[in-house]
């Protein structure tokens, strides 16, 4: 189980109810993920958008959550091939 720290960064306080839970998800969706299932930011807007009701995002939101992933200490490796996405080591 892993636990997020929200205040490693300066977004993290303060974070509205539903921007915690979207980490919170997106977190969850790349500890699905491998070097040989990545994921993109269009799979884990769809997987956010079929399964759980948190409104709607864009691209760019699901970037700046990867990187507060990343810079909270969560191995997530973008591929050569930036379209295909991200996955957790």
């Amino acid at each position: 189980m892993h636990i997020i720290i929200l205040f490693c960064t300066n977004q993290g306080i303060g974070m509205a109810k539903e921007r915690k839970e979207k980490l919170l998800r997106i977190l969850q969706i790349m500890e699905t993920t491998d070097e040989k299932s990545p994921i993109n930011a269009g799979g884990i807007i769809d997987i956010l958008d079929r399964k759980y009701d948190l409104g709607k995002f864009d691209r760019r939101s699901v970037y700046q959550d990867i990187l507060m992933l990343q810079s909270c200490g969560y191995a997530i490796v973008q591929m050569k091939d930036r379209k295909k996405g991200w996955y957790m080591v």
